[in-house]
């Protein structure tokens, strides 16, 4: 996510981009001269690994010629999309916490805001829930992607754009474009990293 700031101004776009790194910058130092955010005794540390299909035609094209450095696996039980045949991948989701005053969930890609909280949404269009922080019961709630994997956007089933008939006009198909392919990151991702949350028998 972009972090909010009020930085405004810059006349060329590396000039825009300096500017609000200092802004940003200027944030996070001023929340560690802010004083101390105690941490409880107690660390739990869980995942689950998954195998996923690549059925988009893009990263498939991309690996078969030596531009994706990852170990797929044989695509049996995957459909068929196009010229390049379907491959499987391998990844997993975390859980993290720390003491009983943080929660983190950990994703191996780029999960829509939808896939995190609820009550985001288009107007017209309805707005997300059973979202992964609506399971956390800690004062500070995290979902962290990118990190145990780069595996692109995950886009959940609501929100899939392609193909755009009735589907939301504003939002384009970008981030299906650099997903796995096919719409079920709720199932791959927030249901199983809701699983590892549930079964965390801490006391809040």
């Amino acid at each position: 996510m972009s972090p909010k700031t009020d930085v405004t101004g810059g006349a060329t776009e590396f000039e825009r981009a300096r500017l609000y790194g200092e802004a940003v910058a200027r944030g996070a130092l001023d929340l560690v001269r802010g004083g101390q955010f105690p941490v409880g005794e107690g660390v739990k540390l869980s995942s689950t690994s998954f195998t996923q299909c690549i059925t988009n035609q893009n990263f498939l094209m991309a690996a078969s010629i030596g531009c994706m450095d990852y170990d797929m696996l044989s695509g049996t039980g995957c459909p068929s999309t196009g010229l390049w045949g379907p491959k499987n991948i391998s990844s997993q989701v975390a859980y993290l916490r720390l003491g009983t005053q943080v929660q983190a969930a950990v994703l191996p890609g780029e999960a829509l805001t939808r896939m995190s909280i609820d009550g985001v949404g288009a107007a017209g269009f309805p707005s997300s829930s059973g979202s992964i922080k609506t399971t956390m019961k800690a004062p500070v709630k995290m979902v962290l992607g990118m990190s145990t994997d780069f595996l692109g956007y995950f886009v959940p089933e609501d929100e899939w754009n392609s193909p755009k008939a009735s589907k939301n006009p504003g939002n384009s198909d970008y981030e299906e474009g650099v997903s796995l392919g096919g719409s079920m990151a709720n199932t791959w991702l927030r249901d199983r990293v809701k699983s590892l949350i549930t079964q965390d028998n801490a006391t809040f």
